[in-house]
């Protein structure tokens, strides 16, 4: 008996050891999906978030960029990997939320094939032009596009920025023809070599190029103007109204991956988040980060995809 009794104590704690090796995590190197050309504000942010995780966790964090079609090339791509937490997705409001608004079949469900493991930025759209552009104002641009329909191009990056351009096309009565683009780094190349009349970017893809005076700052999808950018109005300043241009970029994992790798991410990237260097970078970008749990993020994106339907619906967008 005694011979039983010492055997199975030697098989338990060689399964708990055996366990508790399994739980651990991470212990390799971690590949982050960022389904968007580099240089945009998806990679930005994807590359400032990799830097400090690399840190806290003490493993490799590597940037993948997998673009095209809207984010859906690198989320799948997540989707295709292994359940393990080692493929983290760097999410935008196109990839999560717009797409389910804006797809006839979309290959995932961004509510139930994906968990969201933390937000790490928000930030207002910004409408902008190229400095050696004719258009000089939002004012102007108003007036050029109405009594010139459809003959101004408007360049996106994004499903979710294109469906914000024709949301703030519809509220100001514009018309213009819509260019789509892989990433916001395409418009703003676009944009200097006056390719396209105007562009839709993340604040963050066109702070620095507006304030060098690359690129002229036309609006601010924003209640409150920025510190930083004190020439460029909000829609707010303009008396737009009903117009909201806020996006956000979220991590997550694909479903089914282990609770103790969702619990980490949630806390090892909301450290990263309050990170001096993490906070000083967004800042100056003009970006901004609220802690928020696994279910408010799924509540935030579930309103988006919401509100991007009624847009949708609303507008007679076409599905792609």
């Amino acid at each position: 008996m005694q011979l039983v009794t010492a055997g199975l104590a030697v098989w338990t704690a060689g399964a708990w050891a055996a366990s508790a090796q399994s739980d651990a995590f991470p212990v390799r190197p971690i590949r982050m999906v960022i389904p968007f050309p580099p240089s945009g504000a998806a990679d930005l942010v994807g590359r400032l978030y990799a830097k400090a995780l690399a840190e806290l966790s003490g493993q490799p964090v590597v940037p993948d960029n997998r673009p095209g079609a809207s984010g859906l090339i690198g989320a799948q791509n997540v989707l295709a990997s292994a359940r393990d937490g080692y493929s983290l997705l760097i999410g935008s409001s196109s990839t999560l939320a717009v797409n389910a608004a804006t797809a006839k079949s979309l290959p995932y469900d961004p509510l139930t094939d994906f968990v969201p493991v933390g937000v790490l930025a928000t930030g207002p759209v910004v409408l902008v032009t190229g400095a050696s552009s004719g258009i000089k104002s939002f004012e102007d641009l108003v007036q050029k596009a109405q009594a010139h329909p459809k003959t101004l191009n408007l360049g996106t990056g994004s499903t979710a920025l294109q469906l914000q351009a024709e949301w703030l096309n519809e509220t100001v009565g514009m018309k213009m023809t819509t260019i789509p683009y892989k990433g916001g780094s395409e418009v703003a190349s676009a944009l200097l070599a006056n390719a396209v009349d105007v562009g839709m970017l993340d604040v963050s893809a066109a702070h620095a190029l507006i304030r060098s005076g690359k690129l002229r700052g036309l609006a601010l999808g924003a209640s409150q103007p920025l510190a930083s950018l004190p020439g460029v109005p909000t829609t707010a300043q303009l008396g737009v109204r009903g117009y909201t241009g806020e996006s956000w970029i979220v991590a997550a994992v694909a479903a089914g991956t282990p609770d103790h790798v969702v619990d980490y991410y949630a806390t090892v990237l909301a450290k990263a988040a309050k990170l001096r260097s993490t906070q000083d970078w967004l800042r100056e970008r003009d970006l901004g980060y609220v802690y928020r749990t696994a279910a408010q993020t799924k509540a935030l994106i579930a309103a988006d995809i919401a509100l991007y339907k009624q847009l949708v619906d609303r507008l007679g967008i076409p599905k792609v």
